[in-house]
């Protein structure tokens, strides 16, 4: 394959330096529509917008348009004038075969006609070659791509090209906004790819905290259980503060943008995604999305402030208090986190959509992003002497606390609740639990999907829930935790022609297994990166917290678990067996040593199918081939967290002390 440099001036000297990278699918039309690799050109610009906007127009008579998990009825793809003709490659001064044009008017007439078709030939053979080097996917060779390095070595080389792609998706490249963060570069120019070329808030969130811990120390990051650190100057990566600064910037212009969720004051905050140049997006979407984009960006933010209030420069204490939080104002431009904090508490309790944008109803991830967002939010509150925010925040996730206990049901952790339900909670004080909302008909009459059959609720949302928000009030290590995992993974059992064997060989897995949508359309649903990385950092994390207990407690609810992981039948188990670190019987670090094997056996399953290390949102089911948005910037974000779980994981097993 040819190679090509991604500079340091392209991703704003944001993260990592240069390596060299493979070409992939459609970069070259990246930087000639998006802008890539500098500013924003405006010609280009316009036109990408204008196709936008024939999108638009072109949908099915609700307005609906396919889109992340929503497929709906296809757009017809208009050609593109500003990408390359098919004969660029013969035309182009940059081309290798210059050297080839011989003075024609030299040769006798047949011989120039000879000669002209056989240039012809080779350009269009050189052409072919190039489209099957750039697309491995479309001409069937994926399988016959290898990845030779080790896991470790792929890893660590995997770590740079991740922080890379997702630099080069941060604005003002792609002709986005400053500091706006662009789901996928992908804007349905093609027909095997969506238009994804938005900033959604919930992926520009998660992919802030997950670059947060190359720049604060841990204790920051996990802003629910913060107390006051001593500044140290020489941890982290001090580059990404531009970014950070950069973030804060788009944030708080997207906060008082008029949206079809509403403005500032009235849930404009919980809009899902906007258009990269930071205007509103007003075509049919599934809304209301209540909370999880204003709680994710305020625990994004939230370990910042603390950072810059334990720095305590006098420009660090005047930045918090102009651009992330004014307390002597519920909601104004400048207030980043006091604002979705406000938005929160304010309207946790009413339904919404999911992370997946597909289902109205009350889900697990949305409520504990909220719950932690209130809990750090009132420490913040305390911390800058807002003691009615403090209060009201506080309060109102101990509210929120007493909902979580219905979405365990008695077989395990149930992503998604109906709009309808009446929560059992005993609580006088707060908002009512039942939603006003009537029971949402779901897909049967939205237009984004046919009649599929009932979701079963075991969902990738729950492991995302798990690493973003879990922690004492749901840890990975509970015996419901471990059991709900486990049966997530086993629900693709035989759904996935890719793989092969038990799942502790480590499977490819999705969403969840009655999905349809196949990351352009309607079809079968596919592997998701971001759900396999997850499932590894979920395994990591509980190899984490056994080794913090000291350990284990098997139980007739996880025998059956521990079995599979450890390869032996259930019987030789002893169902209510404690496995104690330094135990003579060497159970505790069999099983420990066995999560990470099985976790490891999950990034393998990144490692095979990432071609040259880039990544899309799913791999095909039945050959393994990337499918979907490319460059998806959250992909990347769930491969970096997991690298990270695993980094801890091993450190434990290595240096004991650090239980």
């Amino acid at each position: 394959m040819s190679e090509s440099e991604i500079s340091e001036q392209d991703l704003h000297g944001k993260l990592q330096p240069t390596v060299p990278l493979l070409k992939h699918q459609h970069e070259d039309e990246d930087e000639l529509v998006g802008g890539g690799g500098g500013g924003s050109d405006e010609k280009a610009q316009a036109t990408r917008m204008r196709h936008a906007d024939l999108k638009e127009s072109s949908n099915d008579p609700h307005g609906h348009r396919p889109h992340r998990g929503h497929a709906g009825h296809l757009s017809p793809i208009p050609t593109n004038p500003a990408l390359p003709s098919p004969d660029f490659i013969t035309k182009t001064k940059s081309t290798p075969h210059r050297s080839l044009i011989i003075n024609r008017q030299t040769l006798p007439f047949n011989w120039q006609t000879l000669l002209g078709g056989g240039l012809m030939l080779f350009a269009l053979l050189t052409a072919l070659i190039c489209v099957a080097l750039s697309r491995p996917d479309r001409l069937g060779l994926v399988k016959a791509y290898v990845q030779d390095a080790g896991l470790d070595s792929w890893i660590q080389s995997e770590r740079t090209i991740a922080r890379q792609r997702i630099g080069r998706n941060i604005g003002p490249i792609l002709g986005a906004g400053e500091g706006l963060i662009v789901a996928s570069p992908s804007w349905g120019q093609y027909q095997d790819e969506p238009d994804y070329y938005y900033t959604w808030t919930r992926d520009a969130a998660l992919t802030i905290s997950t670059l947060l811990a190359d720049f604060l120390p841990a204790p920051y990051l996990t802003p629910w259980n913060f107390a006051p650190q001593k500044y140290n100057m020489s941890e982290g990566d001090v580059r990404l503060e531009p970014l950070l600064r950069e973030y804060v910037n788009g944030q708080s212009s997207l906060q008082v943008v008029q949206n079809p969720s509403g403005n500032l004051f009235s849930g404009g905050l919980s809009e899902p995604k906007f258009h990269v140049d930071g205007t509103a997006f007003t075509g049919a979407w599934g809304r209301p999305q209540r909370r999880d984009g204003p709680a994710l960006r305020a625990l994004a933010l939230i370990p910042y402030a603390h950072y810059l209030l334990d720095r305590a420069w006098p420009t660090d204490i005047t930045f918090v208090l102009k651009h992330l939080w004014d307390p002597h104002r519920l909601r104004e431009q400048g207030s980043v986190i006091k604002n979705d904090l406000e938005e929160v508490g304010g309207s946790w309790s009413k339904s919404g959509f999911d992370l997946w944008e597909e289902l109205n109803g009350y889900h697990l991830f949305t409520l504990l992003v909220s719950y932690r967002a209130l809990q750090a939010g009132g420490i913040l509150a305390r911390r800058l002497n807002d003691t009615g925010a403090a209060d009201y925040y506080i309060s109102q996730s101990k509210t929120l606390a007493t909902y979580l206990p219905d979405f365990l049901t008695p077989e395990y952790w149930t992503a998604n609740l109906p709009s309808d339900h009446i929560f059992t909670n005993k609580s006088t004080t707060g908002t009512p639990a039942k939603s006003p909302e009537k029971r949402s008909p779901e897909v049967k009459s939205r237009g984004y999907f046919p009649l599929r059959r009932d979701r079963t609720g075991l969902d990738c949302a729950f492991l995302l829930s798990l690493i973003h928000a879990g922690g004492d009030i749901l840890p990975v290590s509970a015996p419901e935790s471990l059991e709900t995992v486990w049966k997530y993974v086993k629900s693709f059992d035989g759904i996935y022609q890719i793989n092969q064997g038990p799942w502790t060989n480590g499977w490819a897995v999705g969403r969840y297994a009655e999905d349809v949508y196949n990351g352009v359309g309607i079809g079968q649903g596919n592997p998701w990166f971001i759900c396999t990385f997850s499932t590894a950092q979920v395994l990591y994390s509980a190899q984490s917290d056994f080794h913090s207990q000291g350990s284990i407690q098997v139980s007739n609810t996880t025998v059956d678990v521990w079995a599979d992981i450890l390869g032996v039948p259930s019987a030789t188990l002893n169902h209510t067996a404690i496995w104690k670190a330094g135990s003579s019987d060497g159970m505790f670090d069999r099983a420990t040593k066995a999560l990470i094997a099985v976790g490891d056996a999950y990034m393998d399953v990144g490692k095979k199918y990432a071609v040259g290390g880039r990544m899309k949102e799913e791999i095909d089911r039945h050959d393994g081939h990337e499918v979907g948005a490319r460059d998806l910037t959250w992909s990347y974000a769930s491969f970096l967290s997991a690298a990270r779980a695993r980094d801890l994981a091993r450190s434990i097993i290595t240096n004991p002390t650090k239980r």
